[in-house]
């Protein structure tokens, strides 16, 4: 099963099945859409468009078929003005959704980005963490205007961005914990080498991806000299040259569909385990928008790339600028249900894995905020060799009102202990212990109080150290 990401105009969705890959995209109605190359637009209105979830703008859930290329909408959204969701997304192999931050200003951003980020595995109205601020472009006063962004299944990633007149492609690698390390800059040269005098490189940047490879494929619309045609096609990078300053981008494919969309550009790209899904949108007004999604597989030989009419229409949505894939064999777990409640003192916490994979454990996790996280407690898998294709149920509970009296023990032994020199090593290790143990025992009595938040998280822990998420709740008293 693949997890895939969108990103829209209008928003984000994200889709969701078990067994299916899982789809996220990202929509908002727009003010303004980019026709043709360098700065020629149009203006629109904002259309008030219902999706399935009500909302007009967010990230959203789906699932893909990576056989049929059927998607399915889901019903998790998240709608923030924390996000920016007209500009591009991508998940990482350790569960994150990544996005650029609502603070983003095109024209006075002096080339700086910042990237919000929240658990993909199910999407709710917890708000996203962010990135440290990085300037791509150093010493450049220049705004820059992202334009695609994906993360390979290593956690090597790419992104994209219009630098004054130049395209460039900055590296960075997505972190265990959601944090971002931004590699080097370089330009990106487009090659079009089936036809060069005939064909420009004009057009809009649609999506990028990486393949299981590390190889790098960018989705671009081009057009012919005088402007009247316009082709989506795919460029790609091998991983080896992903380096290289210029990075050189040779044609890959020509996309033709058998639907000959009215203004048929495509701005999805997205890929897991062998299958790309691509995504075009559709409109007479730019108003309102219905978009295609469909899987395709990469040609044997030569350059066309012709989409059959296994399309999954979608309206309620604007325009979709992204799709981010990850499929299901590569998550360690598939998430059901999840309930917590404070009861007689006791805080306990409930869940059910639809599936794992190479699973080890979980760690059960509170916050008072809902953005700073603490582990309270471990539950490993019940999964035969981490491995399990059926519902399983998991609880856990722990003793708010005895975790103190446990922590003070600590200390009355840290200060007895300390009178024995010999044990002088000893009584250092329980002294931090008990400092850390003591904190942590007046975090959970302020977070088990009547008039403050609870929220609760399970981080689960593949055979490898990778970590995942559940979605975040709130703890009901």
């Amino acid at each position: 099963m693949k997890r895939i990401y969108l990103s829209f105009l209008l928003g984000s969705v994200f889709l969701s099945a078990q067994a299916q890959d899982r789809i996220y995209m990202s929509a908002a109605c727009p003010t303004a859409s980019r026709m043709a190359a360098g700065t020629q637009t149009m203006a629109v209105s904002s259309a008030s468009v219902a999706n399935p979830t009500g909302s007009t703008t967010g990230w959203f859930q789906g699932s893909g078929n990576p056989t049929t290329g059927a998607v399915t909408p889901g019903s998790d959204s998240y709608n923030s003005t924390s996000i920016k969701p007209e500009y591009p997304i991508a998940v990482s192999p350790s569960g994150f959704l990544y996005g650029v931050a609502g603070s983003f200003n095109q024209s006075t951003n002096n080339g700086v980005i910042q990237l919000a980020y929240k658990s993909a595995l199910t999407l709710d109205n917890t708000a996203p963490l962010t990135t440290t601020a990085f300037d791509l472009n150093g010493s450049s006063t220049n705004g820059i205007l992202p334009a695609a962004m994906g993360i390979s299944t290593t956690g090597k990633g790419g992104f994209i961005y219009y630098d004054g007149s130049a395209v460039k492609y900055s590296s960075f690698t997505a972190n265990s914990n959601g944090s971002v390390t931004w590699g080097s800059a370089v330009d990106i040269n487009f090659s079009n080498t089936d036809n060069p005098t005939g064909w420009n490189n004009d057009g809009s940047i649609g999506d990028l991806v990486f393949d299981d490879a590390g190889n790098l494929y960018i989705l671009a619309e081009r057009y012919n000299s005088d402007y009247t045609v316009m082709q989506n096609v795919v460029y790609s990078v091998p991983a080896a040259g992903l380096t290289s300053s210029p990075m050189t981008a040779p044609l890959k494919w020509i996309i033709t569909d058998t639907k000959s969309l009215s203004f048929g550009r495509a701005n999805g790209l997205g890929y897991a385990s062998g299958t790309f899904y691509i995504s075009q949108s559709e409109t007479s007004n730019f108003s309102t928008y219905t978009n295609y999604i469909t899987a395709i597989q990469p040609p044997a030989t030569g350059t066309s790339v012709v989409l059959g009419s296994n399309y999954t229409a979608l309206t309620g949505y604007c325009e979709i600028n992204d799709l981010a894939v990850i499929a299901a064999s590569v998550l360690p777990a598939d998430w059901g249900s999840m309930d917590a409640f404070i009861q007689n003192g006791q805080l306990k916490v409930k869940w059910q894995t639809l599936k794992e994979i190479n699973n080890d454990h979980f760690e059960v996790e509170v916050s008072g905020d809902g953005k700073t996280f603490s582990s309270i407690g471990k539950v490993d898998s019940q999964a035969i060799n981490g491995n399990n294709d059926t519902v399983l149920d998991y609880t856990y509970s722990i003793d708010l009102n005895n975790v103190a009296l446990g922590f003070s023990a600590v200390a009355v032994l840290m200060l007895f202990v300390r009178r024995k020199k010999t044990l002088l090593m000893l009584t250092t290790a329980l002294g931090i212990i008990a400092i850390v143990q003591i904190g942590c025992s007046k975090s959970n009595q302020e977070l088990a109080s009547a008039d403050s938040n609870l929220f609760v998280r399970i981080a689960q822990i593949d055979k490898d150290g990778k970590k995942t998420y559940s979605k975040v709740i709130q703890v009901r008293k």
